[in-house]
């Protein structure tokens, strides 16, 4: 399944059905360069779980930008997301404290994907 694709959207909020935000409310919002221009999306966890959409959004916590590069990288485990902020790698705007304040939910919606190997 191609990473970012529709389908792998589909799948990975498949996957997070019943996923609970408990008291989590984040917004992060990717923002992907590649050659071909950038591309969005978002994660959301809350009261309602966690949920991936394909869209910018224009009310994120925060925004991570990073290379697809990068991205692809980050999710196989080639290279820590922390590793790659403190590299510049990764770009944060907004206030970074959301991403520690968020990190066991972020990470717990993370597992959920390895799970099925997206």
């Amino acid at each position: 399944m191609e990473y970012l694709s529709d389908a792998w959207f589909e799948a990975a909020n498949a996957a997070l059905v019943g996923f609970d935000g408990g008291s989590t409310r984040v917004r992060i919002e990717h923002r992907l360069s590649s050659a071909g221009g950038e591309f969005r999306y978002h994660l959301v966890i809350d009261n309602n779980g966690a949920r991936f959409d394909a869209s910018p959004t224009r009310s994120a916590d925060v925004i991570l930008r990073q290379s697809v590069e990068t991205a692809l990288a980050v999710r196989c485990g080639e290279v820590a997301a922390l590793e790659a902020v403190q590299d510049g790698r990764i770009g944060v705007e907004g206030d970074p404290r959301r991403l520690i304040d968020t990190a066991a939910s972020v990470n717990a919606v993370g597992e959920k994907l390895a799970e099925l190997d997206l």
